[in-house]
């Protein structure tokens, strides 16, 4: 019993590889095979342009937090002093 399952399986393999096979071996198939790959070449010559102005984005953002950082931290500062000042007094 076993073994007539095992055989069942090996030909259905065999009948489903053949069929992707003979897809994958068609003017179609190869045209499409074609315009993916002028894509992804298209794709990389553009990713450098992209890296570039995505380091520039996150540097702004690195800027952007650390100007409100600074803020906050003279806040902080400037509410210690009240605080000591009013200790003082």
């Amino acid at each position: 019993m076993e073994n007539g399952r095992f055989w069942i399986g090996m030909a259905a393999g065999f009948v489903v590889g053949a069929v992707i096979y003979h897809c994958a071996r068609s003017e179609r198939t190869k045209q499409i095979k074609e315009e993916l790959m002028e894509r992804l070449k298209c794709l990389y010559s553009h990713s450098g342009e992209c890296m570039g102005h995505m380091a520039e984005k996150v540097v702004d953002a690195g800027v952007k937090a650390a100007d409100k950082f600074a803020e906050r931290a003279e806040e902080a500062r400037d509410k210690a002093h009240n605080i000591a000042r009013e200790l003082k007094s």
